[in-house]
């Protein structure tokens, strides 16, 4: 058995043996308050604009690296500790660099292995501490009374070792993993790609007698028999939403919903729009005279960089939205799915205007070249496409498992490190 498997064999042998040995450490390690050992020391502001972006000495903030710098505040190694924004994260720097003043940065001690403490402080979880109501913050009087186990030196650094060596097959594995997910992604990409040129319900004598394609565009390519190119435009009704004065002061208690591009980023509105943070009743709809489309109606933004978030979104139920989203409302030749997963692959950053700020017209969206095959193939097509999308979910949905699993493991093994156990 490896010592990943046998850390997570002990891991699930339940809370109660976990809460028993929380605070054991071997007899010849001692306690000591994070203060006792290190300085948590002010970084220094540096604005980006005085940074020199073409220096080798990185500029850290509270996340991470923020750019580069010809100048270093710090000789390395140091660790730096998130002091407002993301407060509590640690990175370790081997080289010179410079921690603005969101950061509190720390310099090697003869009392402990720099590595060591980078390890013990990222296992203390620094940004529980937080107090603050606006921007997160860490108080360092607050770390400083936090404890923290101390071994000898030289057991340190075999212990370092140790989890560099188990964090370096968890990283080979979370590589695996991320690398199988974008490949569903452009799996995803195939799928669509095929069930829109006619390949993903093609026969087998479709496929081996290419007289059977014969609709052409000089933009888009042939289609099998029975199918034919249309302008988007000539199909589908092209609609943009309003954002009228006054909405400012709605009730906010009615049954309609009122979508802006920000709702696309609520948790369950992820595929189809089931909720907003405002709602309109039907007299303030008449008043302000807002525009009502139906369910199944596909959105996605028409202004700005959100364009470039390719959200598309189908409504749940008949709702209303406003100037920044644009709808396509299917004809009754077109399935209301089947347009929807045709605007899935369509790339927005591909057609919109070249203006300063970003913007999609009806102009840019109706001239489009939309594959037209009948009804009924439009039906097999979805049965397709859902089928192998569902494949697909559930092969995601294992690997986001697996990576939960592999954050669960990695904290694991932090713990028994600190508590004498991994060596």
């Amino acid at each position: 058995m490896t010592q990943i498997k046998q850390i997570e064999k002990d891991k699930n042998r339940g809370n109660q043996s976990d809460q028993r040995h929380q605070h054991s450490i071997p007899p010849h390690w001692s306690w000591v308050k994070l203060g006792d050992v290190c300085e948590f020391v002010y970084g220094k502001g540096l604005t980006k604009s005085k940074r020199n972006e073409k220096g080798k000495f990185p500029v850290y903030g509270s996340n991470g690296i923020v750019g580069y710098h010809n100048e270093f505040l710090v000789e390395g190694p140091c660790l730096i500790i998130g002091r407002k924004g993301a407060a509590g994260e640690v990175h370790l720097s081997t080289q010179n660099c410079w921690p603005i003043d969101t950061t509190y940065y720390i310099k090697p001690s003869g009392k402990y292995f720099l590595t060591y403490l980078y390890f013990v402080i990222k296992n203390l979880r620094l940004n529980a501490l937080d107090k603050s109501t606006a921007i997160p913050g860490l108080n360092r009087d607050d770390a400083y009374k936090q404890n923290i186990p101390l071994p000898p030196l030289s057991e340190q650094k075999k212990i370092v070792e140790k989890i560099e060596e188990l964090f370096s097959s968890l990283d080979a594995g979370v590589a695996s993993l991320k690398k199988a997910k974008e490949q569903i992604r452009l799996y995803r990409q195939s799928v669509l790609s095929a069930a829109f040129s006619g390949k993903l319900t093609a026969t087998t004598k479709d496929t081996q007698n290419t007289k059977n394609l014969s609709a052409f565009s000089e933009l888009s390519g042939y289609l099998p028999d029975g199918w034919k190119w249309v302008r988007l435009g000539e199909v589908v009704k092209v609609v943009s939403g309003n954002t009228p004065k006054g909405l400012g002061n709605i009730s906010n208690k009615g049954s309609l919903p009122f979508y802006k591009v920000s709702d696309m980023n609520t948790t369950g509105n992820e595929k189809i729009m089931s909720k907003s943070n405002l709602y309109l009743t039907s007299e303030e709809l008449e008043k302000l005279k807002i525009k009502i489309y139906p369910r199944n109606t596909t959105i996605f933004p028409k202004r700005g960089g959100a364009i470039l978030t390719n959200k598309k979104r189908l409504l749940a139920k008949d709702s209303s939205f406003d100037l920044n989203l644009m709808g396509l409302i299917p004809s009754k030749i077109v399935d209301y799915q089947y347009l929807h997963y045709w605007v899935i692959m369509l790339d927005l950053s591909t057609i919109y205007d070249g203006s300063n700020v970003p913007q999609i017209n009806n102009k840019n969206v109706e001239p489009l070249d939309f594959p037209l095959p009948p009804l009924e193939e439009q039906t097999k097509i979805i049965e397709e496409i859902e089928k192998r999308f569902s494949e697909a979910d559930n092969l995601e949905k294992a690997i986001d498992e697996s990576l939960t699993k592999s954050e669960t493991l990695r904290q694991s093994i932090l713990k028994q490190a600190f508590e004498g156990k991994l060596l």
